[in-house]
């Protein structure tokens, strides 16, 4: 059985159950990276986030984010889905591999948390953001510095993936003063 990787591929898992006509599923699995898991105590934060989605659909979304058993796992078999990769591992370890998020400000802490969170708990890579941004919100710092050559030597010692999350250019260019 051949397996494809999905980058990225939001909300695959809660996606509706019902696959393609020309859809075989024996002929191929899906790898799917950046899938979502909400943490129960974080659901009261939610309904407070800005969202395209109509207020039932965000509901639902996020209902459905917290579990990580049974109902995801059926419509992982639905969509032909065999592994995802996202921070919520324990539950079933032969359907969900886990990226550590890292703290990317302190980059000797981002290397040795790797290296934990690889050697130790049996992470698969890191998720980051594309850049950091300075406390005073007016600098954005890249991963290219001298500073950071000892967590990328972690990350080629380790020989694990780190995944560059999609970011926004500038957040001027998403909210106007004062929004923020």
């Amino acid at each position: 059985m051949r397996s494809h990787w999905v980058f990225p591929l939001y909300f695959t898992a809660l996606a509706a159950s019902t696959p393609k006509p020309d859809h075989k599923p024996e002929s191929i699995s899906y790898i799917t990276l950046e899938e979502h898991w909400a943490s129960p105590p974080l659901y009261s934060y939610f309904p407070t986030v800005r969202s395209p989605l109509p207020p039932p659909v965000l509901s639902a979304t996020l209902v459905s984010l917290q579990e990580v058993g049974p109902v995801r796992l059926a419509s992982m078999k639905n969509n032909s889905i065999s592994l995802q990769l996202f921070s919520r591992i324990k539950p079933c370890p032969a359907n969900f591999r886990g990226f550590c998020v890292l703290p990317m400000a302190l980059p000797a802490e981002a290397a040795s948390q790797l290296k934990t969170c690889v050697q130790e708990y049996g992470f698969v890579g890191a998720l980051i953001d594309a850049y950091v941004v300075q406390p005073s919100g007016d600098k954005y710092q890249f991963y290219e510095g001298r500073e950071y050559d000892e967590f990328w030597l972690t990350v080629q010692e380790l020989d694990v993936p780190v995944y560059l999350h999609p970011s926004l250019p500038s957040l001027d260019e998403v909210f106007t003063p004062g929004e923020l």
